[in-house]
Formats: C-alpha cells, structure tokens, sequence
C-alpha cells in the first residue's frame, strides 16, 4: 500500500467516525467528569518505548 492510498484510507475512516459524532446533550444527569487517555509507540533498532497519558477533568472548573 502507496503513503497516497494509506491516507486515502485514513480519511474515509475519519469521516465515517465524524458521522457518529452526537453534537447534543442526552444526558438525563449532569456530567461530573470528562476523562480521555492516549498511548503512543516508538521503534528505534531494538528498542521500543511506549508513552501513556490519562487526563480527567471536571467540565463545572
């Protein structure tokens, strides 16, 4: 597969996934929290490192 048609790839899936996206609130309840976390990999050699980050946040602050 070409770089060309790996982000060819790539966009399709982002805007299939943006398509899901609900822009209202549904909640019956008022949120207390907001959390997201992230994990990315590097490959030098032999060696592989992972880095992580978890965040959690109170939208009211």
């Amino acid at each position: 597969m070409t770089q060309k048609e790996s982000f060819s790839n790539y966009t399709i899936l982002q805007n299939t996934l943006a398509s899901r996206v609900v822009l209202e609130d549904l909640f019956s309840h008022p949120i207390r929290y907001v959390g997201g976390v992230d994990v990315s990999y590097s490959k030098k050699g032999k060696s592989s490192t992972a880095c992580a980050g978890a965040v959690v946040m109170n939208p009211a602050d």
